[in-house]
């Protein structure tokens, strides 16, 4: 008899566990003065550890009918878990931000869309893991309006 609530009381906290993901934000929320080619924030939410977090960030795009693709820098805020991410691509062109994050042995993705030098917040992809390249594709694709 008592052990089917206590069973039932760690299913329920199971349930309402967050899991690790990926927070996108205007470059001012990341509350970096040196950042001043900041192009997007990036807060890493339900990690238990920033010690053993990492984020990576690539720019990916399509300028001229050219694929091209280029490492972006991620700068730590002052607040654990905050970064920013430079913007380092060329304004012209369909570019697509690919974000990867780890928190211990959990992963995350999300694709950041950009039109000029805004972020599509509405556009953007995120993934329990990170995004295929066949994602990313998708993502320019869209972006581009499945124009190559």
């Amino acid at each position: 008899m008592v052990r089917f609530p206590i069973l039932l009381i760690l299913c329920l906290s199971r349930l309402g566990a967050a899991e690790f993901s990926l927070t996108i934000g205007n470059p001012i929320a990341a509350n970096i003065p040196r950042m001043k080619t900041a192009a997007i924030a990036v807060r890493l939410e339900n990690c238990s550890d920033f010690a053993k977090a990492t984020l990576s960030a690539t720019a990916e795009g399509l300028v001229a009918g050219v694929r091209r693709s280029v490492s972006l820098q991620t700068v730590a805020g002052a607040t654990p878990g905050v970064y920013a991410v430079a913007q380092s691509w060329p304004f012209d062109g369909m570019w697509v931000v690919n974000l990867k994050a780890t928190c211990g042995s959990s992963a995350v993705g999300t694709i950041v869309p950009f039109r000029g030098t805004g972020f599509l917040r509405e556009s953007l992809k995120s993934f329990p893991r990170f995004a295929t390249a066949a994602e990313v594709e998708g993502s320019l694709s869209e972006l581009s309006g499945g124009k190559k």
